[in-house]
This record gives C-alpha cells, structure tokens and sequence, in this order.
C-alpha cells in the first residue's frame, strides 16, 4: 500500500503583491540605513528629472553618497519619495549605497528610529536627522498608532501564539 501524502492546499498570501507594505517592512529592517534623493527626483508634477538618479548626489548621514551602478533605480529619471533605504553603503572611487528603494514618509515615522513630535512648530523628527512637516494633531496620531503597534509587536514575540489580529489595539 503506497504512503498517501496530504493534499496540498493552494494558500495565497493576501498580501502578494502589496507593494507599500513590502516597502514598510524593508524601512523597519534596513533602518537607519537611509538617504535623501535631490528633490528634482521627486518632482510633484510627475516630471522625469532631466538626470538619471545615478547621476544625482543623495544625503546620507555620513555626506554625499551615489547609487551604485547595479542598483535597479540607478537609471530611473522620478523616485516615489525623496527617502530611501539602502542594504550597504560601499567606498571606491566616490562612497556607493546598493540596493536602495524609495519608502514613504509615514514608514519612517512609524518604524525609524526615535521619533519626536514638536507640535507647536508642526515638525515630527525621526533621531532628530530626518524632519517632517505634519501638522500636531496628525503627528500626536502617529506617535499613538507607533506606541500601539510597538506593544502588539512585543506582545507578539513575548508569546509568538498568541493572535494579535484581534486584540482591541
């Protein structure tokens, strides 16, 4: 009598293909492996910049620093945001980041570094470098949702079977 294996059942990840969320997750990891794109990037108008971002100098915390030559965006001429997270930062002739992708700015509020809320200057700052401008009760919003999510995220790892996709939180 042969061994009958289960039968396999055909799951899908209801996140496939969840781009903004693949972002978020790639900024709470490579965090605070960050730079800023120039912002003629990131034009509003949804013009192409008449460089290629590999062209371009983005900011880092440590100076100036390009898009290495292998990097997917290396060619690209518009970014989604100014803010981008990188895997390594490399010195050769000029100091190289490679793999880097745009994240928005709510995912570095919510999962960067230290974050800081001046509401009387309408600022929220993650470790003090990066700086946005958001208006306080907005900010005080994302401050709470960080804090909530923070407790859900250690309650999850404190009792990884516990299901937190029901908790009131």
């Amino acid at each position: 009598e042969r061994d009958q294996q289960p039968a396999k059942t055909n799951t899908t990840n209801t996140n496939e293909g969840n781009s903004p969320l693949l972002k978020t997750i790639l900024c709470a990891g490579l965090y605070p492996n960050v730079i800023i794109a120039p912002e003629q990037l990131v034009q509003k108008d949804g013009k192409p910049s008449a460089k290629e971002a590999g062209a371009c100098a983005f900011q880092s915390l440590k100076g100036d620093v390009h898009l290495h030559p292998s990097t997917i965006a290396f060619s690209d001429k518009r970014l989604d945001s100014r803010y981008c997270v990188y895997h390594e930062m490399i010195k050769t002739s000029k100091t190289y980041v490679r793999d880097c992708t745009p994240v928005s700015e709510f995912a570095l509020l919510l999962f960067g570094g230290v974050l800081r809320v001046y509401q009387t200057h309408g600022v929220a700052s993650v470790d003090e470098w990066l700086k946005f401008r958001i208006a306080a009760k907005p900010a005080t919003l994302v401050k709470h949702l960080r804090a909530q999510m923070e407790n859900m995220l250690l309650k999850k790892i404190v009792s990884p079977e516990e299901d937190v996709t029901g908790s009131p939180e």
